[in-house]
């Protein structure tokens, strides 16, 4: 029971941590990977500390207690930061910001947690295998996911909940402690504390959004959000950036709006994706019908009820974009793809060709879509010349016209029919004649720039963004980086731009880690190298499955918790799995055969479907799960001689430390260099290297 409670605990303390840093340092799906590599390092060192340690009860007691009152504090910490940090609410922080408030908070809460795995094996030390202590804990995180989706939906906040599980996690001592009184005293002091809890949370929120008074701050399913009101003004921020304002930034708006009627002529249905400020301007134009599409339906209704309170025209979809397009066969004048540079997957993928194809399918025969980017048109740098440049060529790959309206923002303006040059530019609508007077529209729809802009843009050697291949986002993140640090930026490209090129060489990359795993000939040194491996591909699989989920169903968090539960629940089973009565040396020689032969299964799988069934997640999800919990059983058993703890604490870390290589090289070494295929690909020769080298 006491592993159980630990994982539940566990599970939901490493959730809360990882929202509230992206709440207040924005963050992606390659942000999370980072944060978790640094729970990954402690843990795996914490587990190596301890491996060998005694008077296990009295530790464990200290570890926990510590872990609650630090993940309180480190919450605390990340939630007042801006006061020592400095800055405004929406301005996301540099990366050395977070490194110091986020990372090394991860790194020293990992550490206990895997002292805590490790301590908490001692009781269970007279088994057969580790097996059933892996799956003890897998249960725990299976458990404590479901648990934190039902607390998010009453809207509990972020700190009653850490005194939930703090709760939790104190009390999975109580049965192994001969002394009681001082875990009841702590227990008592952690209950009273508790009621402290909708304080910590309305006093940490105003620190956290100062100098702005917060109207209201809630979660969803996906995201968290604050409403901040300052005298007249009213924005709602979503994961910490302003997502839409009362007073929003009326001249961009206006000059997305207007040049992409200009082109069109009177069109009557509209579709918008993203940015909902779009909204305040349209209304004014004689559009028959506006649609605005939102997969969070606790946005809409924020949105509704503080914003757009006139909205005769507009009809709200509550839908993930691309489950909407695979359902409807509505066709649209012009489609507002109101996305600035995607700096997240869920982003990335409404540029990428796979959703164009599906989008230009939805537009009437004299339709278009309009895309506004962040840049100026006079000046622009090497690193957002780079995202520009994919974005520009991903269209003209499924576009045949073009037109960019070279204001601010700049306006991306794409059509299979219409002839743009062909078209006058003498407004028509009696709106903002004076804003948009003959010497403005000269000057930013002007024939020579346009032409000196699309040869700097196609002359750029920037690559194609698809589902399989994403990089704009990776473009996209150096230009983000480049406005804290020009250096860090200029780095950040030059790296990945060293990357992409190695695109060619990745074939040595493919023989290097086959020698590697494949050229050991000492048995215990071969299985070492599986347990290594199992983390490594483990979490590879896994995050590489949750971020096609991500581009294929949307930002769909629910489901992506339902499908790591899949996994829990495979790891359980295999490690109950491999307390069978007989183990025989050939376990695992079948075992890494059977492994090899699941991801061999998951590349065909991939390159025949290219949008994997949703049954395909949970199943593979399951058996990866499965065949990393039995193979951690018999690696312990095959290891542990006279302590099983030991040989317990030695894969346990090697399990972690690999986890930790796959959550760092994923996203930012193997998916730029080889696209999601290529990368099953390598998984598969990873484990026929684990093989060959286990059947010598």
């Amino acid at each position: 029971m006491i592993l159980v409670l630990k994982g539940i605990s566990g599970i939901c303390f490493q959730t809360i941590f990882l929202r509230e840093s992206i709440s207040n340092f924005f963050g992606n799906e390659f942000s999370i990977s980072l944060i978790l590599s640094f729970w990954l390092l402690g843990g795996s060192i914490g587990s190596l500390l301890l491996k060998k340690r005694r008077n296990s009860l009295n530790k464990y007691f200290y570890f926990t207690v510590s872990q609650n009152f630090l993940i309180l504090f480190f919450v605390f910490l990340i939630r007042t930061s801006r006061i020592f940090l400095g800055g405004l609410p929406g301005v996301i922080f540099s990366f050395s910001k977070f490194f110091i408030i986020s990372l090394l908070p991860s790194f020293i809460v990992g550490l206990l947690e895997g002292a805590r795995f490790i301590l908490a094996s001692s009781f269970y030390k007279n088994g057969k295998t580790g097996g059933k202590i892996y799956a003890f804990e897998g249960i725990g995180n299976l458990i404590g996911g479901i648990l934190f989706i039902l607390f998010l939906k009453f809207n509990f906040s972020l700190f009653y909940l850490i005194f939930i599980f703090g709760f939790i996690n104190l009390v999975s001592i109580i049965s192994i402690l001969k002394k009681k009184i001082h875990l009841y005293i702590v227990i008592g002091i952690w209950i009273f504390l508790s009621f402290f809890s909708s304080f910590l949370e309305k006093k940490t929120l105003a620190i956290k959004w100062s100098p702005f008074y917060v109207s209201k701050s809630f979660n969803s399913l996906y995201n968290d959000f604050a409403i901040l009101s300052q005298k007249e003004q009213l924005t709602l921020l979503k994961n910490g950036i302003p997502e839409i304002s009362n007073q929003p930034d009326t001249y961009s708006i206006k000059n997305i709006i207007f040049f992409s009627l200009l082109f069109h002529r009177k069109p009557e249905k509209i579709l918008i994706m993203g940015r909902p400020d779009l909204l305040f301007e349209m209304k004014k134009y004689p559009i028959k019908e506006i649609k605005y599409l939102e997969i969070d339906y606790k946005q809409i209704e924020v949105i509704k009820k503080y914003f757009i309170k006139e909205r005769e025209k507009i009809l709200f979809e509550i839908s993930d974009p691309y489950a909407f397009l695979a359902k409807t066969d509505e066709k649209f004048d012009i489609i507002f793809l109101g996305y600035d540079l995607p700096l997240t997957l869920v982003e990335n993928r409404f540029f990428t060709i796979e959703f164009l194809t599906i989008l230009k399918r939805h537009l009437t025969q004299q339709g278009l879509i309009s895309i506004s980017l962040s840049g100026s048109p006079d000046y622009i740098g090497k690193d957002l010349l780079y995202s520009h440049s994919s974005i520009y060529k991903t269209f003209k790959r499924v576009f045949l016209n073009d037109k960019i309206v070279l204001a601010y923002p700049i306006i991306y303006l794409f059509s299979e029919n219409i002839n743009f040059e062909k078209i006058s530019f003498t407004p028509y609508y009696e709106f903002d004649n004076e804003f948009f007077n003959p010497f403005y529209l000269n000057y930013v729809l002007d024939p020579k720039k346009q032409t000196n802009f699309k040869k700097i843009l196609l002359n750029c050697p920037s690559m194609i963004n698809t589902n399989f291949s994403p990089t704009t986002i990776y473009y996209s993140l150096s230009y983000w980086f480049s406005k804290f640090s020009p250096n860090a930026g200029k780095f950040i490209l030059k790296n990945f731009l060293i990357i992409f090129n190695l695109k060619k060489g990745q074939y040595l990359l493919f023989l290097f880690f086959f020698i590697i795993f494949g050229f050991i000939f000492r048995k215990k040194i071969v299985m070492y190298s599986i347990g290594f491996s199992n983390g490594f591909l483990s979490i590879s699989f896994e995050l590489l499955l949750l971020f096609l989920f991500q581009i294929n169903f949307g930002y769909l968090y629910f489901f992506i918790s339902v499908l790591i539960s899949f996994f829990m629940i495979g790891l359980s089973s295999g490690g109950f799995f491999s307390e069978i009565k007989q183990i025989k040396e050939n376990f695992i020689v079948k075992s890494e055969f059977f492994h090899l032969i699941f991801y061999f299964i998951a590349f065909i799988s991939l390159f025949l479907f290219k949008k994997l069934p949703l049954l395909f997640y949970g199943i593979f999800l399951l058996t990866s799960g499965f065949f990393v919990g039995f193979e951690f059983g018999l690696l312990t058993f095959f290891l542990k001689k006279e302590n099983l703890i030991e040989a317990v604490g030695n894969v346990y870390s090697l399990d972690l430390l690999g986890a930790l290589l796959g959550c760092f090289c994923l996203p930012f070494l193997f998916l730029p260099m080889m696209g999601f295929l290529n990368c099953i690909f390598l998984f598969t020769l990873i484990k026929l290297a684990n093989f060959l080298a286990i059947t010598r």
